[in-house]
């Protein structure tokens, strides 16, 4: 009875939804750039890729269902947990690390379209080269995490006396700090538009209308600490495959950033 349990009904209705409003804004955002506005950015480019990430996200869902998602972890077959940690390892690369800093630097690209002061430039400039430094940092931790790299999902590698693995609590850590930093920078690239956005020559309706959709970037805060909260109890988490709440909410919170970043963009509509 307990190998028949499955949480995965619940786990596809929490992220198929905001997968598929996901898609359907980058789309939108696509359609308004080269058909309404006829002008294509960077920012637009690197959203795409990280609606691309997104679906690779999303692939990996669907791999991990047919084995092992919503599944306890005491009824999964060993052969299936080694498929289930490689869809963990290439999640957290692809969509946890990359798409969620991806969305950030697009925004940063979206508001140097708006900033003329120097200071403003500088300091989006330097979010992006802190983005992509650690995004490479971030890889290295979760590739490397292991070596050989093969024993992060194939445990019986660990028992050997030539493998090393940092301890659960260092991964946990450090996923912290990714979380945080993820959080800081919600925060710092929601807040910091205000001003821009007051003193632009619009009407002060249009003016509120978009400070209050750039404010939607603080939902995705909210949902990082909800993900920080699952990450804090996982290394007690024995049955970690029944929920995946790590990764189920970090998905939501990935999907709900790339919906807010593209709300600015759609105001032709």
């Amino acid at each position: 009875a307990r190998a028949a349990e499955s949480t995965l009904p619940f786990i596809m209705r929490m992220i198929i939804p905001f997968f598929v409003l996901a898609f359907i804004a980058v789309s939108l955002r696509t359609y308004v750039r080269l058909m309404v506005v006829k002008v294509i950015g960077i920012d637009d480019y690197i959203m795409l890729a990280a609606m691309a990430c997104s679906c690779v996200a999303m692939a990996i869902f669907s791999w991990q269902s047919e084995h092992s998602l919503g599944r306890h972890t005491n009824t999964i077959s060993p052969a299936h947990m080694i498929i289930h940690r490689k869809g963990n390892l290439i999640y957290s690369t692809v969509g946890a690390v990359l798409g969620l800093h991806l969305v950030k630097i697009s925004i940063c690209f979206l508001l140097m379209r708006f900033v003329n002061g120097k200071a403003y430039k500088i300091t989006l400039w330097s979010i992006v080269g802190f983005l992509i430094a650690f995004t490479i940092a971030c890889w290295g931790t979760l590739i490397f995490w292991c070596l050989p790299v093969k024993a992060f999902w194939d445990f019986s590698l660990r028992r050997l006396p030539t493998t090393h693995c940092y301890p659960q609590v260092h991964f946990t850590n450090n996923s912290l700090m990714n979380t945080s930093f993820n959080m800081f920078t919600d925060v710092l690239l929601a807040a910091l538009p205000v001003h821009v956005i007051w003193n632009l020559q619009i009407n002060r309706r249009q003016k509120i209308s978009l400070i209050g959709v750039l404010s939607l970037g603080y939902a995705a805060v909210g949902l990082g600490v909800v993900k920080a909260i699952k990450q804090v109890g996982l290394p007690k988490d024995r049955d970690a495959t029944w929920t995946q709440g790590v990764q189920m909410w970090g998905y939501v919170q990935l999907n709900v950033s790339i919906i807010a970043s593209c709300m600015p963009a759609l105001h032709p509509l």
